[in-house]
């Protein structure tokens, strides 16, 4: 956020289309990844499009946002949702496939709702372009880590951290990152770990969650990695 905000070089109290996308950025800082943060930050940088239709970044984020959306199951069930996403990604491409923040955006929105292989060539070039772009990096465990750390209040980042370190068949550290998650989001359910690690990683991070919840700490003994 902080890099778009440099690289936008708004004037305080700017009103324009950039300044627009900015505060919808800032709105799911502030107040946090809910279905109605989701739907007004989209609405905010909608109207950002209208006033500047040819600005790739707010097509981008656009992109972005409705992809985590759907990732993470606030948005999936509207069957608009994908088709806009893959609309928005070929209209920040149109307008800028070169610049290395404007792919890595648009190839995470794609990975989100299941374009891997799109999104990969992608990604590999927005690295290229700049190795220290964060949103293109593919390193899991040192992103997770790394996320985890920039904000306190995220579950997401340790959830997928949980996820990591079940495929890495660390079974300590991932309890420790699904009690963090817990910590993060009490009412976490099942249907928001499948959606955002997928079937069998979820089920094997949900089973460490339901044992800390109703038992404490799993018996370090039990095996809860999910089954190849």
């Amino acid at each position: 956020m902080q890099a778009m905000a440099d690289e936008m070089q708004m004037d305080p109290g700017e009103s324009g289309a950039r300044a627009t996308l900015m505060q919808a950025i800032v709105l799911l800082a502030l107040k946090g990844w809910h279905r109605k943060t989701f739907t007004e930050a989209a609405g905010m940088i909608e109207m950002a499009i209208a006033r500047e239709p040819d600005f790739a970044l707010s097509h981008a984020y656009l992109a972005l946002l409705l992809a985590l959306g759907h990732r993470v199951g606030l948005l999936r069930d509207d069957d608009a949702t994908v088709p806009a996403v893959i609309a928005a990604v070929e209209r920040s491409l149109d307008l800028e496939n070169q610049d290395s923040t404007i792919l890595g955006l648009a190839g995470c929105a794609l990975a989100d709702v299941g374009h891997v292989d799109r999104a990969l060539p992608i990604l590999q070039k927005a690295i290229e372009s700049n190795p220290e772009n964060g949103h293109a990096q593919n390193e899991a465990l040192e992103a997770a880590e790394s996320a985890c750390k920039e904000d306190d209040r995220l579950y997401l980042p340790r959830l997928s951290l949980a996820a990591v370190h079940l495929v890495r068949k660390d079974q300590i550290k991932a309890v420790a990152a699904v009690q963090e998650c817990l910590r993060a989001k009490p009412d976490l359910d099942r249907q928001e770990v499948i959606a955002v690690v997928g079937d069998r990683l979820g089920a094997g991070v949900w089973a460490i969650a339901e044992a800390l919840t109703d038992r404490g700490t799993p018996d370090s003994g039990t095996p809860l990695t999910p089954p190849d």
